[in-house]
């Protein structure tokens, strides 16, 4: 596979998983500020900045919204992620299927010409989190499962890792003791399956959920478990290459359930450097051009 058309696959499944999670973090972390005062407005603001490594020039929630929503140049935004998916898709297109680029263009164009209200940010974001469902239901009905899918899944398994990585180390049941822990299974479309097992709604059950369970798509172990798979097909014989990503699965695999908060956490800080190195070695490997070659008389 050429190595350009597998950096846009790769980078599509980033950006575009990273447009939804911002989406629902925003959305939810909205609510939460508005529900609990008992958080200076200004720590709240900075809480999430900093979750998202942005910038922290927001003062107030109502300049949180604009920032997080964002603008096209910054791809850690929601709009910047999503210009970013559809570019990488624009340079592409002739391997992808059309309906899956006719629903991007559709959501890239209707992110554009929606404003969110500051005050009332929900009808947009929830706007476009359903758009975004669309396109993820194209890529699983009708993606040929090649290694343009792999490398997809892969960009995808891997901003998830990240992100549910960093929403366990933010520490939203310190700050909200009461509503923190259900704000990060909403996150994450998680509260019903996290229900579903009668278990405590504590901060240390939900991260221990978040971290170890064994069938919800956006716990870390999933993630894990999905990008070695991916790397396995890609690179069969090199086990260098997903040497890191499987020995995280496997410890998480045989890891307490009941683990400490400080276990917890150096779980998550282990899991982020572990994205961020995976997806370094994957830009080595498969996506830098090895050389041109000289030809002479």
């Amino acid at each position: 596979m050429l190595s350009r058309l597998a950096e846009s696959f790769f980078w599509m499944g980033r950006y575009l998983e990273r447009c939804e999670a911002t989406s629902r973090l925003l959305l939810e972390h909205h609510q939460l500020t508005v529900q609990q005062h008992s958080v200076n407005e200004r720590d709240a603001v900075t809480f999430l900045t900093d979750l998202l490594v942005l910038s922290p020039s927001s003062l107030n929630v109502e300049e949180l919204i604009a920032q997080v929503y964002g603008e096209e140049s910054n791809a850690s935004t929601i709009l910047g992620s999503l210009s970013a998916t559809r570019n990488n898709a624009r340079t592409i297109r002739d391997a992808i299927p059309g309906d899956l680029y006719e629903a991007l263009n559709s959501a890239y164009f209707a992110g554009l010409a929606e404003n969110p209200n500051p005050r009332l940010p929900g009808t947009v974001l929830r706007s476009q989190i359903q758009r975004l469902a669309v396109i993820n239901g194209v890529l699983e009905w009708i993606a040929p499962r090649d290694q343009s899918f792999d490398f997809l899944q892969l960009g995808r398994s891997l901003e998830r890792l990240d992100l549910t990585a960093r929403l366990v180390a933010a520490g939203y049941e310190n700050i909200w003791p009461d509503q923190g822990p259900a704000t990060m299974l909403r996150s994450v479309d998680a509260l019903s399956t996290f229900v579903r097992g009668q278990i405590p709604l504590t901060g240390k059950r939900v991260k221990g959920f978040l971290i170890g369970d064994r069938i919800f798509p956006r716990s870390i172990y999933f993630c894990a478990q999905t990008a070695e798979t991916s790397l396995r097909r890609l690179k069969e014989r090199d086990d260098s290459l997903y040497r890191e990503i499987a020995l995280l699965r496997s410890e998480l695999e045989f890891s307490d359930p009941n683990a400490s908060e400080s276990a917890q956490l150096r779980i998550a800080a282990r899991a982020t450097s572990v994205a961020a190195n995976t997806s370094a070695r994957i830009s080595s490997e498969f996506f830098r051009p090895a050389g041109s070659i000289i030809w002479s008389n």
